[in-house]
């Protein structure tokens, strides 16, 4: 009896221990798939963020790429302007010289023409009485100096005229350069902004 009584309590607890082996192992088994499933979802999350970022990324250099275009472009308008405003103000200069150009060349006539006044008052004698000399023949001393005053006059004004004409042409090779340094930074600016808008299909 006692035998058979031991025998049922072994069996009874080999059961209990089997039956909690099984629970535990459930257990563990559903453990394991919700952390996989949780790790899934971890790497689908890691995945969307990531690309999102790099959305975002893209959008922002795009952004910045169009800005520095506007920014160029700008520029470009502005350099039109005032290269517009330096044409005028070369064509104004330009104006003024050749009307120096003209006054310079009617100085030289005057000049030209007080020069053989001054060459004739020398060569020209006059009859003159000096008294215990009598009538002799000599330049005309009034006539040659009158003639001296003008052509010192007219060289005088020559040169005067020839400074304000050099002044002139010194301006108007500042305009040019001035034009030529705009027209050259906006054809750099144009290839820079054909390269940006190939690069990012604008």
């Amino acid at each position: 009896m006692k035998r058979v009584l031991v025998s049922v309590i072994g069996i009874t607890m080999c059961v209990l221990l089997l039956s909690s082996c099984k629970e535990k192992s459930e257990t563990n088994c559903s453990d394991s798939v919700e952390n996989d499933a949780q790790s899934t979802y971890i790497l689908q999350t890691d995945e969307s963020t990531e690309k999102e970022v790099n959305e975002n990324l893209k959008k922002e250099a795009e952004e910045r790429n169009r800005r520095e275009i506007e920014e160029k472009e700008s520029i470009i308008s502005k350099n039109k302007i005032k290269i517009l405003s330096l044409e005028q103000d070369q064509r104004s200069v330009e104006q003024e010289r050749s009307k120096i150009n003209t006054d310079i060349n009617r100085c030289q006539a005057n000049l030209s023409n007080a020069q053989r006044q001054l060459q004739n008052a020398q060569n020209q004698k006059v009859k003159v009485y000096r008294e215990g000399v009598g009538w002799i023949y000599t330049s005309d001393q009034q006539a040659i100096a009158s003639a001296q005053r003008l052509v010192r006059q007219y060289e005088n004004q020559q040169y005067s005229l020839e400074a304000e004409q050099q002044q002139l042409y010194l301006k108007i090779q500042k305009i040019r350069t001035q034009i030529s340094e705009l027209r050259n930074e906006n054809q750099q600016l144009e290839k820079e902004i054909v390269s940006l808008k190939n690069k990012y299909n604008f």
